[in-house]
């Protein structure tokens, strides 16, 4: 097989990059688990609370046994700016990394010596604020050590429990493919990637001396990478990760390349070589877990979450303002003739990911097969009802409820049949990119005119190449800006 499934059942940390870590998985099944991200911004909250917590109580003393009135506000404020201080300095010293989380003993040096520096600058910046009195300056002094107290405690804490969740298999990284030769991989366990990495193991090909040769992929290896597109769609994988010797510079581009055709980021871990001459670095921002993401047109992560946090607002408000049209729409499909109001059809969405499509029924025929004709004008097909909610676009609302699934976008290219997707991914050399956002209600190409039928082979080109700048060109404005120019579309546009 070109792959294979891991369930790891033993973590146990190598001495370069887990000391003393060790954990056994228990296999049983849980019904919830915390993503890797989570639990790294985890302690950073729970710091940020106890040394907020400590400071709160310090003021309150001083004010309730020993009468300072200012010195509270002040007190809170300064270790504010104390956990920005801390946070910024644990950060390159890689103390928010699984690994010192799960070993707190090992790391409690580089914490206390963290949180004095912070007090530091808490002290450098009462004097230029003149309140160099002794009740602040002891006060400050005073919250410091409650503060240190809570952070020790806290670490220890939360690596105890650390320990737990991942026993139980509570805590996950970022579903990935691994890729890499036979040497790397040999060095990498499923239980290092998700500890030092963030990654989850999904699938591991191997390109061994028949996949690639002088720096080149052969056809075995093209057929692998092209099994790990496959898996990725099937299972919800995240990104792909490349395990290479950074010297392979040529194979590791045209690893990339052919991973083009997916919309999943790839990344790029450090070489065996490359980990043991970091992993005892304090000026990297991570030491030997830090990966190298290779330049994509796709989405980031964080523009994804942005644009996805507007679809969930923008379509449940469109559910209850348009809810008497699709209501409407609703009785009209049913009593014009016989069939299903809802007609469901397989489309691609992101990174190929398949998913069922819903519209009103417009036609007297219910396609979804290996050959499917484009609705065209004076289409036999279309019923009455039906030519009016396609001018109208009426049949596309119910797709508010796919956007709201998360299979869609209010904006991005439109989604078409398995087989025009089959037929013109072999004819447009750039037409795979589209598949690099969920696909849209409206797009870029529908508010320049290209609706309906694409009869030429010219016309479908141009709708892709629409939506392959509004892949490349993505922002938040660009999709209000085709929000609303779509009214304007839809009455002056072809549609049938």
């Amino acid at each position: 097989m070109l792959w294979q499934r891991l369930s790891p059942h033993v973590v146990r940390g190598a001495s370069s990059w887990s000391e003393g870590a060790a954990v056994k998985f228990n296999p049983g099944r849980t019904r919830w688990r915390i993503s890797y991200p989570y639990v790294l911004a985890g302690v950073l909250l729970a710091e940020a609370i106890g040394i907020l917590s400590g400071a709160i109580a310090v003021a309150w003393i001083g004010q309730a046994f020993l009468s300072l009135t200012a010195a509270p506000e002040q007190t809170i404020a300064l270790s504010e700016v104390g956990i920005v201080v801390y946070a910024l300095l644990c950060q390159p010293k890689g103390l928010y990394r699984m690994t010192a989380l799960l070993d707190a003993r090992q790391h409690r040096d580089q914490i206390i010596v963290s949180w004095l520096l912070a007090i530091a600058v808490q002290l450098a910046i009462i004097y230029p604020l003149h309140l160099p009195d002794a009740p602040h300056v002891g006060l400050l002094f005073a919250a410091g050590a409650v503060g240190l107290v809570g952070l020790l405690a806290i670490r220890r804490a939360y690596s105890r429990a650390l320990r737990t969740f991942i026993a139980k298999r509570l805590v996950v990284g970022r579903r990935a493919i691994v890729i890499g030769d036979v040497d790397e991989l040999r060095r990498l366990s499923a239980s290092h990637l998700n500890l030092s990495f963030g990654f989850r193991e999904v699938a591991r090909i191997v390109l061994d001396d028949k996949a690639a040769a002088d720096g080149k992929l052969t056809d075995a290896g093209l057929a692998k990478l092209d099994e790990a597109i496959r898996i990725s769609q099937d299972a919800n994988v995240d990104e792909f990760v490349i395990a290479f010797r950074w010297r392979d510079v040529d194979l590791i581009a045209a690893i990339d390349e052919r991973l083009r055709s997916s919309a999943l980021p790839v990344r790029l871990i450090p070489d065996r070589s490359v980990r043991k001459l970091v992993s005892g670095a304090t000026s990297v921002s991570e030491p030997a877990g830090f990966s190298i993401e290779m330049p994509r047109i796709a989405m980031s992560a964080t523009e994804r979450a942005i644009k996805r946090g507007c679809d969930i607002v923008l379509a449940s408000l469109a559910l209850c303002l348009l809810s008497p049209v699709i209501l409407a729409g609703a009785i009209a499909v049913k009593l014009g003739s016989p069939g299903p109001v809802i007609f469901r059809q397989m489309r691609s969405g992101f990174n190929e990911r398949k998913f069922v499509i819903y519209k009103f029924r417009t036609m007297n025929v219910l396609e979804n097969g290996a050959s499917i004709v484009q609705a065209r004008k004076n289409d036999v097909r279309i019923n009455r009802v039906g030519r009016i909610l396609r001018k109208t676009s009426i049949d596309e609302l119910p797709q508010l409820f796919n956007v709201l699934k998360g299979d869609m976008s209010l904006v991005g290219p439109r989604p078409h049949a398995l087989a025009h997707d089959a037929q013109y991914k072999a004819l447009i050399q750039n037409y795979v990119y589209r598949l690099h956002v969920l696909p849209g209600m409206t797009g870029l190409a529908q508010v320049n005119g290209f609706r309906g039928e694409t009869a030429k082979l010219s016309d479908m080109k141009q709708r892709v190449d629409f939506d392959v700048l509004y892949v490349k060109n993505w922002s938040l404005w660009l999709d209000i800006w085709i929000m609303l120019r779509t009214p304007l579309a839809l009455v002056f546009g072809r549609a049938y």
